[in-house]
């Protein structure tokens, strides 16, 4: 019998993307779990679709939304406290779900990496994490390279495509980043959680592509038919960004992993049937090629 598969925010980038690669699959039923005020047009015929808001949802609503659910795969933006309250939800939920995909998504942080408070957005998976072990809810989550979209948003690793430079920390030229787009994410999530080889409780990667620095750094050049002025982050710009908040400590610590770091890669995942972006693709599509 086919599993009911739920996914929390349904119509974001990645979300929608699960939703889309679990429908076409056709190995599950699917619920798509949604604010009240979300736009459903664009969610694949055939989804079944509840009222579940993350953030404010109470115990009550949560098990009301989660009846007959198997697996829970949650992309959500919440608060800290939002997760805390919906782990203790998931406690106390009448039934036993086969497995959780809670929402980190992110590269793997090693020991060291992830203590920070002031990384908050790293930080606070860890809180998480720790929390759902108090409380026997066992998680099954999915890593990534670091996420397309956010590679070329200018100036998050270092990198500016519109302007034609690169900026980068330590020997980052040589060292790859792992790389894994929406569409690519989303086919690997839905294939898992469908497959026989998931082991709830197990953590995974799902790594599209690795690129140098420099493989980067030509791929703009060839899609801007104009050379890359290439700096270098010193330990002091990385502290500066500091000051710009959690997404400022976040790119500070994805830059410094990038050139100095490690990018441990556990129980690798790769969809079938879906050809991995190249380089030259993804800056094409960040210029809107």
């Amino acid at each position: 019998m086919a599993p009911t598969i739920a996914v929390i925010a349904p119509t974001g980038l990645l979300g929608h993307a699960i939703v889309k690669a679990l429908a076409d699959g056709g190995k599950a039923t699917v619920v798509a779990l949604h604010r009240a005020s979300s736009d459903l047009s664009k969610l694949p015929k055939g989804v079944q679709t509840r009222v579940l808001d993350y953030e404010s949802a109470s115990a009550a609503d949560v098990h009301k939304a989660l009846e007959g659910v198997d697996i829970l795969v949650a992309v959500s933006k919440a608060s800290s406290d939002a997760d805390i309250r919906f782990l203790e939800a998931l406690a106390s939920l009448p039934h036993k779900l086969k497995a959780y995909v809670p929402s980190d998504y992110s590269v793997a942080w090693t020991a060291g990496e992830d203590d920070d408070p002031a990384n908050a957005i790293v930080y606070n998976k860890v809180v998480a994490a720790n929390k759902a072990k108090e409380l026997g809810v066992q998680l099954t989550p999915v890593l990534n390279g670091s996420f397309e979209p956010f590679t070329f948003f200018p100036g998050f690793v270092g990198v500016w495509i519109a302007d034609n430079k690169a900026k980068f920390y330590g020997d980052a030229l040589n060292r790859e980043l792992p790389v894994t787009s929406p569409g690519y994410l989303g086919a690997g999530v839905a294939q898992l959680v469908t497959s026989p080889e998931l082991v709830p409780g197990n953590t995974y990667t799902i790594v599209e592509q690795k690129w140098t620095g420099q493989q980067v750094v030509d791929a703009i050049a060839k899609a801007k038919g104009a050379d890359v002025k290439v700096e270098t982050f010193t330990d002091a710009d990385l502290e500066a960004l500091r000051a710009n908040g959690p997404l400022g400590v976040l790119s500070g610590a994805l830059i410094k992993k990038w050139g100095a770091g490690e990018f441990p890669e556990v129980n690798p995942f790769k969809p079938e049937g879906v050809t991995p972006r190249t380089v030259d693709q993804a800056v094409e599509s960040a210029l809107g090629k």
